[in-house]
């Protein structure tokens, strides 16, 4: 018998016998990715074949905030919003909350101000994004800004990102 048709036969049967879904998925999960380094760069690869398994879960692709990090990342989401995210483990700090991005555009940084994450499409040319850009000249010239090192006050040039 084959992993698909394994799997198949775990869906059904949890079905008709009212398992919770949040078990079976941690089966399955745990079964495939038992160790953070089994886990570790798989989120693709992962989301996919378990999609395959749950057809009710949905794919997302976005970035994940991993302690203070953003971070590229693929999950499953449930009919009711619920993450379930096969990979999480990889880390060794605790997901903070997700971001899924709803077109193709990957972002191009940060903002040095509040985080947000920047893209092109959005007006990003910069290091700031589009709500922290009115306030940057009172912030540049409070002179307590270590991330503007110039002595006249201004931000160093921001690189193409």
């Amino acid at each position: 018998m084959t992993t698909a048709t394994t799997d198949s036969a775990i869906t059904e049967t949890a079905d008709a016998v009212g398992i919770r879904s949040s078990v079976l998925f941690g089966s399955w999960i745990f079964g495939r990715y038992p160790t953070p380094e089994s886990a570790k760069l798989q989120c693709a690869e992962a989301t996919a074949a378990m999609i395959e398994v749950f057809p009710k879960l949905r794919r997302v692709r976005g970035n994940a905030m991993v302690g203070i990090d953003f971070r590229p990342h693929w999950w499953c989401v449930t009919q009711d919003d619920e993450v379930i995210d096969p990979t999480a483990h990889q880390w060794d700090r605790p997901l903070v909350f997700y971001e899924e991005l709803t077109n193709d555009e990957e972002p191009c940084g940060k903002c040095i101000y509040c985080g947000d994450l920047l893209f092109r499409s959005r007006g990003a040319d910069s290091y700031l994004c589009e709500n922290c850009k009115p306030n940057a000249d009172v912030r540049r010239n409070d002179g307590n800004d270590s991330r503007f090192n110039q002595t006249d006050g201004s931000a160093s040039p921001a690189p193409d990102c």
